[in-house]
């Protein structure tokens, strides 16, 4: 049987980086966690 090696998958790439704060097509990830892109409401104001 020949030997196979599984790559790891691929990262996505960032869309979005506000310090530490980033965010991918599916995630948002964040020092306390990462989340579901679906599950995070974002707001911003100037």
């Amino acid at each position: 049987m020949p030997m196979t090696t599984q790559l790891p998958p691929m990262p996505q790439p960032l869309l979005v980086q506000i310090g530490n704060i980033r965010v991918t097509e599916d995630v948002i990830m964040t020092p306390a966690g990462t989340w579901p892109l679906a599950d995070v409401n974002v707001t911003s104001s100037d």
